[in-house]
């Protein structure tokens, strides 16, 4: 759409990038090629003086001169094996430490290495969320604080229907990453039943939610299922008017092209098939058509209320607040209002 933001975005930063790499590719070429031809122009120095010098400084026999000289021509081929590879291994070096680092990097995130081998919460059906004084704040790069979010005090019931509102930025998304176990509070207890969450049980706890969230990725295979009931699958996709532009076959989506609406369908369908005792969905049913959407809160949701599950849903459909149990509205990060559904 803008031809001059596209030329500037190449030449003052991609074209910049790309040139950079490729002067410090051929410095460093030249440099090793240069040793190369520096070490080729020793050995053969060494060969002339063996051959023409020595003898006349020297009164070694000449059968010696020979010897030397089939030692030298001996050692040469691994020796320029091992000049050719020095390129390879320092390349190779640089790479290892690269990879090294990153490792540092991911390994100083992974919050799995504390996890306890045994599951604390059992099976974590028909048990409570609660909430106690939870704060969370976002923070720069030089850890200056932004937006914050709380201190939230909430319960969340076993088999409820709770809707979370507010405007754009009012801290829902960030609330139910909260509670979902994917961002930490500074401060505060998230609780599954009547065990606090930390980092010893931190991924169990996670094990117990399926989510759609907006920024959310599609895979074309349901990775960690096992066993998968296709004709259930494919009935899934029929009752969210899918089954015309996809299908489960082979274990795998047979189309990803989809719409922004069929893709939250196609979700959906995904989060139904792991069959968690707890959903949280971020604005599933933005972007579908109204008959999908009076499906969606006033079939689905209680189908699923139904089965025990407990839905934590982010909403501005004011007109099926009626079908929430509860409806908690948020504002500059904190919880305003927390009502029964209208």
């Amino acid at each position: 759409m803008n031809r001059e933001r596209s030329d500037d975005l190449f030449t003052n930063y991609l074209e910049k990038i790309s040139v950079t790499t490729r002067q410090m590719k051929i410095r460093t070429d030249s440099r090793f090629i240069s040793n190369h031809i520096f070490a080729q122009l020793i050995f053969y120095i060494l060969i002339a003086f063996i051959i023409f010098v020595l003898p006349q400084i020297s009164s070694t026999p000449p059968e010696v001169i020979v010897q030397i000289m089939s030692v030298i021509l001996f050692v040469t081929g691994p020796m320029g094996i091992l000049i050719d590879g020095l390129p390879v291994i320092s390349k190779a070096s640089v790479a290892v430490e690269k990879i090294q680092k990153l490792e540092t990097e991911l390994d100083a995130w992974d919050d799995s290495r504390w996890t306890v081998p045994e599951n604390p919460f059992g099976e974590g059906k028909r048990v409570p969320i609660t909430l106690r004084r939870v704060f969370f704040q976002y923070q720069d790069v030089e850890n200056k604080k932004l937006f914050s979010v709380g201190p939230v005090d909430l319960t969340i019931h076993p088999g409820e229907i709770l809707f979370i509102t507010g405007g754009n930025g009012s801290g829902k998304t960030t609330l139910m990453k909260v509670i979902a176990g994917l961002y930490y509070p500074q401060g505060g207890v998230v609780s599954l039943g009547e065990r606090p969450v930390n980092p010893s049980n931190y991924e169990h706890y996670r094990g117990f939610f399926s989510a759609i969230f907006s920024d959310f990725h599609l895979f074309d295979r349901l990775y960690g299922l096992k066993d998968v009931d296709e004709i259930r699958l494919n009935g899934m996709l029929q009752k969210m008017e899918l089954s015309e532009k996809t299908a489960y076959i082979g274990g795998r989506f047979t189309q990803m092209k989809l719409s922004t609406g069929q893709r939250k369908r196609l979700a959906l369908v995904v989060a139904l098939m792991e069959d968690r005792p707890i959903y949280v969905m971020d604005e599933v049913a933005a972007d579908q058509d109204p008959v999908f959407r009076k499906y969606f809160y006033e079939k689905l949701l209680k189908e699923l209320k139904g089965q025990g599950k407990t839905l934590i849903v982010i909403s501005h459909d004011d007109r099926y607040f009626h079908t929430a149990d509860r409806v908690l509205k948020m504002e500059y990060g904190q919880v305003m209002t927390d009502e029964r559904g209208i």
